[in-house]
């Protein structure tokens, strides 16, 4: 069973999948990887386009419960010490979870120009990008994403960080080291 339960989310580009791929590779961290999630359930290979809709209509129809599910069965399941969301988009997402079990909320924010920046600079596997930058961050889920701040543990702001202080700034906020 997992002992921690790091939840994390941000805005479009931050930085929520770099530090999980951190994480797991470094601390043998477990990762929930929400766009796998829906991917399973669409079975195809889509643009971003049709998986924010497909996370804004399993929102609508159970609050939340659908990831929750997962999550809940990882922690049980897993044998790494930290479980990984990357990354919860929802207000309902982060308070049902909560309720739950004991966990971190780590946002990650990073400014609109290195965001950007990040998103035209990055490979996308799996799936297709938006058109653009703008097209991907205006879905309401997106704005959503950007409020959970206010729920947040910790807010990291990652538009000058390299990887390794990104990850550094996740370590201090789970109290934990390397070892």
């Amino acid at each position: 069973m997992a002992e921690r339960l790091l939840l994390l989310s941000g805005p479009l580009c931050a930085g929520k999948s770099t530090v999980a791929d951190r994480l797991e590779g470094s601390l043998s961290a477990d990762v929930v990887r929400v766009r796998d999630l829906l991917l399973s359930q669409l079975g195809s290979e889509p643009d971003r386009g049709a998986l924010q809709e497909l996370g804004s209509r399993l929102e609508r129809t159970t609050q939340g419960q659908w990831l929750a599910d997962t999550v809940m069965q990882r922690v049980q399941t897993s044998r790494a010490r930290i479980l990984v969301v990357d990354s919860i988009r929802t207000i309902a997402q982060a308070t049902l979870l909560r309720r739950l079990v004991p966990c971190v909320l780590v946002h990650l924010t990073a400014v609109i120009s290195v965001r950007e920046a990040r998103f035209v600079a990055r490979h996308t596997y799996g799936f297709a990008d938006a058109v653009s930058f703008a097209a991907a961050a205006d879905h309401p889920t997106e704005r959503e994403a950007a409020r959970l701040s206010n729920l947040a543990e910790f807010v990291v702001d990652t538009s000058s960080m390299s990887i390794r202080e990104m990850y550094e700034a996740i370590l201090q906020s789970l109290e934990l080291d390397e070892g």
